[in-house]
């Protein structure tokens, strides 16, 4: 047997070695998620339901400067649509889109958003209405 044979041979071995692990990635993506379908169903929200915001969150400019121009609407009882779900750190999280999402100019003015701003809540700030 010469030499480019033998290399050759091994690297049709490796090759075929490749595909296995590929087919085997493929089902491990493919099994978990099913897993990730299976949680996400048991959540209490659903993309699409309402939901309703139970507690003010603490906004302020040291713990969470993200929301501040969205302090007057993050407030108990505003209304929602869940547009995401997710399971993070033990519990489920939702993208919700806030019926009164808007923003107040330099002169005290309320405007609608022209965008759609996701604020995301974890299952224990939340309830479906």
């Amino acid at each position: 047997m010469k030499l480019e044979d033998k290399t050759f041979c091994n690297l049709a071995s490796d090759l075929e070695n490749v595909k296995f692990s590929l087919k085997d990635i493929f089902e491990s993506l493919k099994k978990a998620e099913e897993y990730r379908a299976g949680l996400l169903s048991r959540s209490p929200l659903q993309v699409k339901d309402r939901a309703i915001l139970i507690e003010t969150p603490v906004i302020n400019d040291k713990e969470s400067w993200g929301w501040l121009g969205a302090k007057h609407f993050l407030i108990k009882g505003a209304m929602a649509t869940v547009k995401e779900v997710d399971f993070y750190k033990g519990k489920f999280i939702f993208g919700l889109k806030f019926d009164d999402d808007s923003w107040i100019d330099q002169d005290n003015v309320v405007h609608k958003r022209d965008k759609n701003s996701l604020y995301f809540f974890s299952e224990q700030w939340v309830l479906k209405i």
